[in-house]
């Protein structure tokens, strides 16, 4: 069962949203997308979404455009808010940070509780480093342990211990309603699909043409 999800959010401008209806398919690449809006919807000008010719012929330009821009800073502003939220909220009433929350809630859902630390990187999108940083925080807790891996003799696998998986279980109902009250109640139903859609497409992207290795699955 999935515990956490933070959605990393986009945010689509208020006197718009009504327009939004649908989810579109991206057919070059079997992906899903988001109807664009045209020009005449949008409160200001420039604000329209650019087609796919426009942001080629823009690729190349060291800023990004007037739309973009917002786009850009509506993301940054939520993510950073919630990111303090959340380990507010999780250092208040379970004495976790949500950097714990990501490795505890990685190795819940994992088969066996158990996950080579260089799959548990990817997964949450940090370097293998960081992973292993914190991987050994938690060991000293007694809520994770370090093995070494069954699969690779050379690498090493974290494990979820009884006291990680009562510590998750603990937090989870306190963390799934603050995302809940502060990210989901805003959000038009309506909204949810594309909105979704939309992160996906950009995950799959980032997942094959960015640093990290890509998610194990």
């Amino acid at each position: 069962m999935i515990r956490h999800v933070i959605i990393p959010p986009v945010v689509i401008w208020p006197s718009t949203l009504k327009d939004v209806s649908a989810a579109a398919t991206d057919a070059s690449q079997g992906l899903p997308g988001i109807v664009a809006l045209s020009s005449a919807d949008s409160p200001k000008k420039g604000m329209a979404e650019m087609s796919r010719s426009q942001r080629r012929r823009t690729a190349q330009e060291p800023w990004l455009s007037a739309a973009e821009l917002q786009a850009w800073n509506a993301f940054m502003r939520v993510q950073m808010r919630m990111n303090y939220e959340m380990n507010r909220q999780l250092q208040s009433d379970n004495d976790l940070s949500l950097a714990d929350y990501h490795v505890l809630n990685a190795l819940t859902n994992a088969p066996d509780g158990r996950l080579q630390v260089s799959d548990l990187a990817a997964l949450i999108g940090w370097e293998r480093s960081r992973a292993s940083h914190q991987l050994r925080r938690l060991c000293e807790r007694g809520l994770a342990e370090r093995v070494p891996s069954e699969d690779d003799g050379r690498a090493t696998d974290a494990i979820l211990t009884k006291a990680g998986r009562e510590a998750i279980d603990a937090a989870a109902p306190g963390h799934v309603a603050l995302v809940r009250r502060l990210f989901f109640d805003p959000l038009p139903d309506e909204l949810l699909a594309p909105f979704t859609a939309a992160l996906e497409h950009i995950h799959v992207h980032m997942n094959f043409n960015s640093s990290l290795p890509p998610v194990p699955w």
